[in-house]
């Protein structure tokens, strides 16, 4: 059965957001030091990578475009096959790179994929899909 791996970044706190309800300060190179690497190797263990809409559009400003010398993990994230989930989405471009699948019923699309007989795994990001039992 395939796995499902929860990678989110959170506060001690509970927040996933800073005082103004945003992400920018993921844009700080303190933020990130010494993470490249363990980013990098836990991309090697994913084959599938599930967003929700929020997380899909803020990843899709960013990550297409961004600098493989600067973003160590950006050619393999970019690379990574992506299903978006949306009830609102008819398309989920990513760059120059595979467009992403749009699924709009996440619970029938995540038993599917723990169903599968492979060794890979699934890495699900965005605070919303936490809230579902199938990814537990």
């Amino acid at each position: 059965m395939r796995k499902v791996i929860l990678q989110e970044w959170i506060s001690l706190d509970g927040y996933a957001a800073d005082k103004n309800g945003t992400t920018e300060f993921f844009a700080s190179p303190k933020y990130n030091e010494g993470s490249d690497q363990d980013q990098l190797s836990s991309m090697d263990r994913i084959d599938t990578i599930l967003l929700g809409s929020n997380t899909y559009k803020m990843f899709s400003e960013y990550w297409p475009d961004a600098d493989p010398k600067a973003e160590v993990i950006a050619t393999r994230l970019n690379e990574t096959s992506k299903i978006v989930f949306s009830t609102t989405l008819t398309q989920a471009p990513w760059g120059k790179w595979q467009d992403c699948q749009i699924e709009s019923d996440l619970e029938s699309t995540v038993r599917k994929l723990k169903q599968q007989l492979m060794t890979s795994k699934v890495y699900p990001s965005g605070i919303t899909l936490l809230a579902y039992k199938p990814l537990r």
